[in-house]
């Protein structure tokens, strides 16, 4: 499934690294993006990083690693089609995708259900305070905070699942752009404002997914 039927295909190779332990993750994480060894997967320079070992007994490294396939396979073909996507949309998308049900190896539910440690997170942010500042994200350099990262699959969300027609096809709108523009996503920042009113209501409104984990699985960021 792809976001939009207009835009374009996959059109570079990209590399999947899958590590049999969370040592060896972590000592290439350092090496390729610092800050990211206590995350469940990484994207850089065109190629993805995992792992599959099953340190955890809440989760098992099965789960872990599709769950992690989800999140960085579209963000791989965010990146396939253009070299300016925002680190916002990337990590918002990711999320999207990341909780997806499979029903058989060619059937997929997209925004079926809300992503739902992403949806518990950001609700239990705003809930301790945290403040949800969409211009910020979108125009920050710097790298996103935990919650920022929630917030981003926040908007996401919103734009794919709001029923808003107009919101998500200019967000799918900027997408396609981005193949050629750098700048797609300025005119998207101009919805700033309205999102973050709109956002956390929206999402405060969705029914918690169920979640049977007594502890939390190994988190992405």
């Amino acid at each position: 499934m792809t976001l939009s039927d207009s835009v374009r295909s996959w059109r570079t190779n990209h590399t999947f690294n899958i590590y049999g332990s969370r040592g060896l993750y972590r000592q290439h994480a350092r090496e390729e993006k610092p800050g990211s060894g206590d995350l469940g997967g990484f994207y850089s320079d065109g190629e993805a990083h995992f792992f599959i070992e099953a340190d955890y007994a809440d989760l098992a490294y099965e789960d872990l690693a599709v769950k992690s396939m989800n999140y960085l396979a579209p963000i791989a073909y965010l990146n396939s089609i253009s070299n300016e996507v925002p680190q916002w949309v990337e990590t918002g998308v990711g999320q999207y995708f990341q909780d997806s049900r499979w029903h058989s190896a060619r059937k997929i539910f997209v925004g079926e259900f809300p992503n739902r440690y992403s949806h518990r997170e950001f609700v239990k942010g705003l809930a301790s305070g945290k403040v949800f500042d969409p211009q910020r994200i979108m125009k920050s350099d710097s790298p996103l905070s935990t919650f920022d990262h929630y917030s981003a699959w926040a908007i996401v969300t919103y734009c794919m699942d709001s029923g808003d027609r107009t919101l998500k096809a200019l967000f799918l709108k900027c997408i396609e752009n981005s193949v050629e523009h750098k700048d797609a996503f300025r005119a998207f920042e101009g919805r700033a404002s309205t999102l973050k009113k709109e956002v956390p209501a929206y999402i405060k409104s969705l029914e918690p997914p169920l979640i049977t984990l007594e502890v939390e699985p190994y988190p992405m960021f």
